[in-house]
């Protein structure tokens, strides 16, 4: 086991030192103890660098997106708090005390309800099922405890690729609906 970690490391070090111009002093793994065995070569870690940030990129702004739909339907729970239901108050008030996932879902809904735009997101397909797996991902990828944790296999890539194409959809049909509704 040891060899196969020492190569591995000594592959990502000279990947760093000839991609990046980094100099490695130290590195660490959180799980050493455990006998961790890390397989990625420089250039397997180096093909999914770019799913990883697509990943941590397209989460943040879907919950940028969210952010400024919730601090507008805060401005309509001030005018009709009865319109909305508990688990779209609650996404609303204390965005932190409930998943990204349900704060997703219940900003899109609330902002949809809020500006009586037809048809809201269904949120009973694969597509939601799709787009729950990204935030869970990019969860992994920021607090990975294990090596597996930053590994995208292309079957997961596919289903987080069509969960994040799906979400931002609904965030641009927000819009567009928005737009057609109120016009300029």
């Amino acid at each position: 086991r040891m060899p196969e970690i020492y190569a591995s490391l000594a592959d990502y070090i000279v990947y760093l030192k000839e991609a990046y111009g980094v100099e490695v002093s130290m590195f660490s793994f959180n799980e050493s103890d455990l006998g961790i065995n890390v397989r990625q070569t420089a250039e397997e870690h180096a093909s999914l660098q770019w799913r990883r940030n697509f990943v941590r990129a397209s989460a943040a702004l879907l919950e940028g997106h969210a952010h400024c739909l919730r601090r507008m339907c805060a401005v309509g729970v001030n005018l009709s708090p009865s319109s909305f239901s508990k688990k779209e108050l609650r996404a609303i008030e204390n965005e932190c005390g409930i998943s990204a996932n349900e704060r997703l879902k219940w900003t899109l809904r609330a902002a949809y309800k809020l500006f009586e735009l037809k048809p809201p997101p269904r949120f009973d397909s694969g597509n939601w099922n799709n787009a729950q797996k990204v935030m869970l991902k990019r969860h992994k990828l920021m607090h990975p405890q294990r090596p597996s944790d930053l590994g995208i296999a292309n079957t997961t890539w596919r289903a987080l690729r069509r969960g994040i194409i799906w979400l931002m959809e609904q965030f641009f049909n927000f819009l567009a609906l928005s737009q057609v509704k109120y016009g300029d």
